[in-house]
């Protein structure tokens, strides 16, 4: 402990000779690329672990030991880093990282005697066919674009389209369900590569796993911004307007992935994150942005594996449950005479808040710290966090939600049904969840309607949810309404008829209302709790 090295090979020579271990605190200097593209020197408190780590890292402006490297690295932290290096070093340059890292982890298993039971690793033999199809068929479309017999861009496309059914091929596999997600950000971003704007990337996407192809174009496009603490105004109020239309679908997906990316821009300081979501002129895109500002925060944080517990609240083998967090807020904003479901935005000039840390003894942080006007989107993904921090006790969460405020705790039963949906177990696992919140059952059921429409892509999956539950015509009329609030994502007036279709007539009385098909508001429908 304390020794200090003049650089990596002092620290692997007292290494070598078992002056220090991997984990021991040490000072060292190191060599980073400054942003002139000059090398720059300086004296760091770190460990040697470390310093092997950072040695086999490609050198660029944006890749910062401190940020990326100086830190506890569990498997979370490891792919953060390597998404790094794709995005500002490249496909080459990341190909290479991995496999140095590989050969860095398999170098000190061996001298660790580490062992495990590989058989305890279930894979399904069906990936690596899927993957080896996919493969060749990308080896075919080079070939024809060599021999002159495809465009440049005709290949892209194909290429893009192949792994987009792999990806859904891999999703089919209930053991590797966990991974569709992630999959599909890494396509949004290689599709934002290809087509050069988000625009163009949105037309290779697919709304397969959650629609994370859209929301990794977005991460693509911000990551000039990484750690700048600032987006260019036009930027912000400019990349999704060209999809703004009646039928939000597109605008939904591009302001949520707007929040990520602005989170990142921000260099994960929320206060920053959501002002720049606030910049945004309007009150219904500025609250998309915050859900994706609050789920970029938890998912994409450095160090919020550490501090949440990693592992704990997730699916065997460690994985987050498909759409686990995923935030699906509301086609509509509030403050609509017709809507049911959803509070007021309130359409206040945002300010930061000043976060830039969870506070992991407070369940209810960061809700419990941030302005009035961004606690529904916050509320609208909290049980995701406070899962992760009880070790998946939906107990401790039903718990956690009736003691939350009274004008946001329907929001907060919300996100528990979109989490009971999402951690699965069957629809009648499912229901009992909900059933378990008491007096919230029928907002749980909300939020498991509306994740069921996102995850299907398809309104009538929400219908069909709503209009199975053994519950009274105020719950079905809930749900239903929930589901006509998605369907606004769908269609635009005209087509949104069919789309509120249920054997229920509860539930379609509840569809259509929220979907602007009827103006009579059902006697049966809840009202969301007024603030004090």
């Amino acid at each position: 402990e304390g020794s200090i090295f003049c650089g990596l090979d002092e620290v692997q020579h007292a290494l070598a000779a078992g002056v220090v271990s991997l984990h021991c605190k040490i000072k060292a200097r190191i060599q980073e690329v400054g942003p002139d593209g000059e090398l720059v020197s300086r004296t760091v408190d770190t460990t040697p672990g470390r310093m092997l780590i950072y040695e086999i890292l490609p050198q660029h402006p944006s890749i910062n030991f401190e940020r990326l490297i100086n830190r506890v690295l569990t498997k979370k932290e490891i792919g953060q880093v390597i998404d790094e290096v794709y995005r500002h070093c490249g496909q080459k340059e990341t190909v290479i990282f991995a496999d140095r890292l590989m050969n860095l982890g398999f170098a000190y298993a061996c001298r660790a005697g580490i062992s495990f039971g590989k058989d305890d690793m279930i894979i399904p033999k069906s990936k690596w066919e899927y993957v080896r199809r996919t493969q060749e068929m990308v080896r075919q479309y080079e070939q024809q674009y060599a021999d002159g017999l495809i465009t440049r861009g005709e290949k892209y496309n194909k290429v893009v389209d192949a792994w987009n059914k792999c990806s859904e091929l891999v999703a089919a596999e209930p053991a590797l369900q966990p991974e569709a997600h992630v999959v599909a950000h890494g396509l949004g971003a290689e599709a934002y590569r290809i087509a050069g704007s988000v625009a163009g990337a949105f037309r290779l996407c697919t709304p397969a796993f959650w629609s994370g192809c859209y929301h990794g174009a977005l991460q693509a496009h911000f990551a000039r911004w990484a750690h700048s603490g600032d987006v260019p105004a036009a930027e912000l109020d400019g990349v999704c307007r060209p999809l703004q239309t009646e039928a939000r679908w597109l605008w939904f997906q591009c302001l949520h992935g707007l929040g990520h990316g602005v989170t990142i821009a921000a260099g994960y300081e929320l206060g920053r994150a959501l002002a720049l979501c606030g910049r945004l002129a309007d009150p219904w895109a500025r609250e998309i942005c915050y859900g994706g500002v609050f789920m970029e925060d938890w998912v994409g944080r450095p160090g919020a594996a550490a501090a949440h517990d990693h592992g704990a609240g997730h699916a065997p083998g460690g994985a987050a449950p498909p759409g686990a967090g995923h935030v699906h807020q509301s086609a509509d904003h509030g403050g609509h005479a017709h809507h049911p479901v959803v509070a007021s935005a309130g359409g206040e000039a945002p300010t930061a808040s000043g976060i830039t840390a969870i506070d992991t003894t407070d369940l209810a942080h960061p809700c419990s710290a941030v302005a009035t006007r961004y606690e529904r989107a916050c509320y609208l993904f909290q049980t995701s966090r406070v899962l992760a921090r009880t070790g998946g006790d939906f107990t401790r969460v039903t718990a956690f939600c009736a003691a939350t405020p009274a004008h946001v705790r329907p929001l907060c039963y919300q996100s528990l049904g979109r989490d009971a949906d999402a951690y699965g177990g069957g629809d009648d696992m499912v229901r009992a969840r909900c059933v378990a919140a008491g007096d919230g059952a029928a907002w749980c059921h909300v939020g498991v309607a509306k994740n069921r429409v996102h995850d299907r892509h398809d309104p009538r999956a929400g219908l069909a949810y709503c209009a199975a539950l053994p519950a009274d015509e105020a719950t079905r009329t809930l749900c239903g309404a929930a589901v006509g609030e998605e369907v606004r994502l769908f269609a635009e007036l005209v087509g949104r008829a069919p789309l509120c279709a249920s054997d229920d007539e509860a539930v379609t009385r509840g569809c259509r209302f929220a979907a602007g098909l009827e103006r009579q508001r059902p006697a049966a429908l809840p009202r969301y709790p007024v603030r004090p």
